[in-house]
């Protein structure tokens, strides 16, 4: 793992977890990306699958529940 890349944490909803997971009983993903952009891309993508998005991003672990919404 690079300096820059974002470690993130998707928690999918458990009925719609099989959709995006093979393990079944599992409805977290964990993933390595290079931007923030990527993270938000897939947030958007899957937001009505999503419970809540855990990020490390420059040392700071972000939880996208605690974040005012636009």
């Amino acid at each position: 793992m690079t300096a820059d890349q974002i470690i993130a944490r998707f928690e999918f909803l458990p009925e719609r977890a099989p959709e995006f997971l093979e393990d079944e009983g599992r409805n977290f993903f964990e993933g390595s990306f290079d931007t923030v952009e990527e993270v938000v891309e897939y947030c958007e993508q899957f937001q009505d699958a999503l419970i809540d998005v855990t990020a490390l991003v420059n040392g700071r672990v972000i939880t996208l529940s605690e974040q005012p919404q636009a």
